[in-house]
Protein backbone atom coordinates (compact mmCIF):
# COMPACT_ATOMS: atom_id res chain seq x y z
CA UNK A 1 0.00 0.00 0.00
CA UNK A 2 2.87 2.46 0.63
CA UNK A 3 4.36 1.70 -2.51
CA UNK A 4 1.55 2.36 -4.27
CA UNK A 5 1.19 5.73 -2.28
CA UNK A 6 4.55 6.44 -3.02
CA UNK A 7 4.60 5.71 -7.11
CA UNK A 8 0.91 7.71 -7.03
CA UNK A 9 2.72 10.62 -5.84
CA UNK A 10 5.89 10.69 -7.93
CA UNK A 11 3.84 9.94 -11.63
CA UNK A 12 1.95 13.22 -10.15
CA UNK A 13 5.47 15.05 -9.31
CA UNK A 14 6.17 14.27 -12.72
CA UNK A 15 3.11 15.05 -14.54
CA UNK A 16 2.75 18.19 -12.82
CA UNK A 17 6.61 19.06 -13.77
CA UNK A 18 6.10 17.98 -17.33
CA UNK A 19 2.60 20.22 -17.64
CA UNK A 20 4.72 22.71 -15.67
CA UNK A 21 7.45 22.74 -18.34
CA UNK A 22 5.22 23.37 -21.43
CA UNK A 23 4.62 26.51 -22.10
CA UNK A 24 3.58 26.51 -25.85
CA UNK A 25 1.47 24.50 -28.31
CA UNK A 26 3.28 24.45 -31.76
CA UNK A 27 1.51 22.99 -35.09
CA UNK A 28 3.13 21.98 -37.75
CA UNK A 29 1.80 22.08 -41.36
CA UNK A 30 2.78 19.61 -44.10
CA UNK A 31 3.76 22.27 -46.02
CA UNK A 32 6.41 23.12 -43.63
CA UNK A 33 5.11 26.36 -41.85
CA UNK A 34 4.88 26.65 -37.69
CA UNK A 35 2.54 28.22 -35.46
CA UNK A 36 2.51 28.68 -32.64
CA UNK A 37 0.21 29.51 -29.51
CA UNK A 38 0.66 30.80 -25.97
CA UNK A 39 -0.50 27.88 -23.29
CA UNK A 40 -0.83 31.09 -21.23
CA UNK A 41 -3.82 32.23 -23.71
CA UNK A 42 -5.17 28.61 -22.60
CA UNK A 43 -6.05 27.65 -26.09
CA UNK A 44 -8.61 24.93 -26.87
CA UNK A 45 -8.07 22.52 -28.76
CA UNK A 46 -10.56 20.29 -30.64
CA UNK A 47 -11.10 18.42 -34.29
CA UNK A 48 -13.41 19.10 -36.99
CA UNK A 49 -13.47 16.51 -39.58
CA UNK A 50 -9.76 17.11 -40.96
CA UNK A 51 -8.93 20.56 -39.73
CA UNK A 52 -7.29 21.17 -36.03
CA UNK A 53 -9.46 23.91 -34.44
CA UNK A 54 -7.44 26.58 -31.71
CA UNK A 55 -9.96 28.82 -29.45
CA UNK A 56 -7.36 31.43 -28.47
CA UNK A 57 -9.87 32.74 -26.26
CA UNK A 58 -13.59 33.86 -26.24
CA UNK A 59 -13.83 35.85 -28.95
CA UNK A 60 -11.66 34.23 -31.20
CA UNK A 61 -10.95 30.97 -32.84
CA UNK A 62 -8.06 29.21 -35.44
CA UNK A 63 -8.81 26.41 -37.93
CA UNK A 64 -5.43 25.21 -39.12
CA UNK A 65 -5.46 22.45 -42.31
CA UNK A 66 -2.93 20.67 -43.51
CA UNK A 67 -1.74 19.68 -39.66
CA UNK A 68 1.12 17.42 -39.73
CA UNK A 69 1.32 17.61 -36.07
CA UNK A 70 1.17 19.39 -33.40
CA UNK A 71 2.67 19.24 -29.71
CA UNK A 72 3.63 20.87 -26.16
CA UNK A 73 6.83 22.20 -25.85
CA UNK A 74 8.66 24.65 -23.38
CA UNK A 75 9.64 27.79 -25.83
CA UNK A 76 13.76 27.73 -24.34
CA UNK A 77 14.98 24.44 -24.67
CA UNK A 78 13.27 24.15 -28.16
CA UNK A 79 14.32 27.53 -29.29
CA UNK A 80 15.75 26.42 -32.96
CA UNK A 81 12.72 25.16 -33.18
CA UNK A 82 10.72 27.58 -32.83
CA UNK A 83 12.65 30.38 -34.70
CA UNK A 84 10.49 29.92 -37.66
CA UNK A 85 7.10 29.14 -36.25
CA UNK A 86 4.78 31.85 -36.86
CA UNK A 87 2.81 32.91 -33.40
CA UNK A 88 -0.63 34.59 -33.56
CA UNK A 89 -1.44 36.27 -29.98
CA UNK A 90 -5.03 37.34 -29.36
CA UNK A 91 -4.35 40.90 -27.49
CA UNK A 92 -7.50 41.43 -26.50
CA UNK A 93 -10.81 40.68 -28.57
CA UNK A 94 -10.36 43.20 -31.21
CA UNK A 95 -7.09 42.80 -32.13
CA UNK A 96 -4.29 40.06 -32.88
CA UNK A 97 -0.17 40.21 -33.24
CA UNK A 98 1.32 37.72 -35.87
CA UNK A 99 4.91 37.01 -35.01
CA UNK A 100 7.84 35.85 -36.64
CA UNK A 101 6.49 36.16 -40.17
CA UNK A 102 9.34 37.09 -42.72
CA UNK A 103 10.82 40.39 -42.84
CA UNK A 104 8.58 41.97 -46.38
CA UNK A 105 6.08 39.17 -46.20
CA UNK A 106 2.70 40.47 -46.83
CA UNK A 107 -0.19 39.12 -44.55
CA UNK A 108 -3.82 39.82 -45.54
CA UNK A 109 -6.64 39.38 -43.30
CA UNK A 110 -10.42 38.39 -45.76
CA UNK A 111 -13.72 38.77 -44.43
CA UNK A 112 -15.62 34.95 -45.22
CA UNK A 113 -16.94 36.66 -48.37
CA UNK A 114 -13.33 37.13 -49.75
CA UNK A 115 -13.42 41.20 -49.13
CA UNK A 116 -10.21 42.06 -48.30
CA UNK A 117 -10.30 43.78 -44.40
CA UNK A 118 -6.50 44.47 -43.87
CA UNK A 119 -3.31 43.86 -45.20
CA UNK A 120 0.08 44.85 -44.23
CA UNK A 121 3.84 44.07 -44.52
CA UNK A 122 5.96 42.07 -41.88
CA UNK A 123 8.83 45.02 -40.97
CA UNK A 124 11.87 43.60 -39.70
CA UNK A 125 11.17 42.65 -36.29
CA UNK A 126 8.80 40.07 -38.01
CA UNK A 127 5.41 41.30 -36.54
CA UNK A 128 2.28 42.42 -38.11
CA UNK A 129 -0.53 44.01 -35.82
CA UNK A 130 -4.77 43.74 -37.37
CA UNK A 131 -7.83 45.22 -35.86
CA UNK A 132 -9.88 42.93 -36.41
CA UNK A 133 -13.85 44.21 -37.63
CA UNK A 134 -16.41 45.30 -34.90
CA UNK A 135 -18.33 42.39 -36.39
CA UNK A 136 -18.55 38.75 -35.41
CA UNK A 137 -17.84 36.30 -38.02
CA UNK A 138 -15.42 34.35 -39.76
CA UNK A 139 -12.31 35.95 -41.90
CA UNK A 140 -9.29 34.48 -43.00
CA UNK A 141 -5.69 35.11 -42.08
CA UNK A 142 -3.30 34.56 -44.93
CA UNK A 143 0.29 34.61 -45.31
CA UNK A 144 2.10 33.26 -48.65
CA UNK A 145 0.60 30.15 -49.21
CA UNK A 146 -0.99 29.60 -45.43
CA UNK A 147 -4.26 30.54 -44.58
CA UNK A 148 -6.01 30.13 -41.02
CA UNK A 149 -9.50 31.12 -40.45
CA UNK A 150 -10.45 33.20 -37.33
CA UNK A 151 -13.57 33.47 -35.71
CA UNK A 152 -14.69 36.48 -34.06
CA UNK A 153 -17.58 35.46 -31.56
Amino acid sequence: MKLKQILTASLLCFSAGLYAASTHLTVELLAGEKYEFLLADKPVVTFAGMELVVNGSETTSYTIAGVKNFHFSEHPTDADQHLNAIQIVALDGDQLEIRNVNAGLTVALYAANGVLWAESKAGEDGAVRFTLPQQNGIYVLKSGNTSIKVIKK
